[in-house]
């Protein structure tokens, strides 16, 4: 918990430090671990880094995976309550790793679903993969939800995508990690509205 908490720290001073750079970002996403929602008090923590440099709540966005998911308790429901209070958005990461399912996803209050990598493998290359990631994705988006696409790599997977109208993409397709300088100048170039 106290590695994460430096991580956003770090990341919070990014934003700060980069405010024009990152103006038209959407939101920025990153991870918490079931430790740290279970960790009474954790959640102040985030929040005042976040007020500590003058960041819009909004602009945060904390995923979860399908294993937290599946943890889900009242200390999480108080947790994920007070985010939501303040503005901050919840994304459910790793959906189709095969620890959740549908029922859990709509029962919890994400805006955004990211479709885990292992469902996009294939749609190229095989009708029925293609269709069921199509449908499984149709059915979560007429849930409400904003649909992120995990771990494209290729421009077919991507004109796929495009035509199946997924909200946003993430993967190797568009970069590899980066170090920060690096970002911003990709920033500048790109049209990019999200970033994890």
């Amino acid at each position: 918990t106290q590695i994460t908490q430096l991580q956003f720290s770090k990341i919070c001073r990014f934003i700060k430090s980069n405010e024009e750079s990152l103006k038209d970002i959407r939101n920025i996403k990153i991870n918490l671990s079931p430790c740290e929602l279970l960790e009474t008090g954790y959640c102040e923590k985030l929040l005042s880094i976040i007020r500590e440099n003058g960041i819009p709540f909004s602009k945060i966005q904390f995923e979860i995976t399908e294993t937290t998911a599946t943890q889900y308790t009242q200390e999480t429901f108080r947790f994920i309550n007070k985010l939501q209070e303040h503005g901050v958005g919840l994304c459910l990461d790793d959906f189709g790793t095969g620890y959740a399912n549908l029922s859990t996803v709509l029962s919890l209050p994400y805006s955004v679903v990211k479709i885990d990598r292992s469902l996009l493998q294939g749609i190229c290359d095989s009708a029925k993969k293609a269709d069921f990631y199509k449908n499984l994705a149709e059915i979560i988006k007429k849930q409400g939800f904003l649909i992120v696409a995990e771990g494209v790599e290729t421009e077919q997977e991507a004109r796929l995508l495009s035509e199946w109208k997924i909200d946003l993409f993430q993967g190797y397709y568009f970069s590899k990690p980066l170090p920060s300088k690096e970002v911003i100048q990709k920033i500048r170039v790109n049209n990019l509205i999200d970033m994890h």
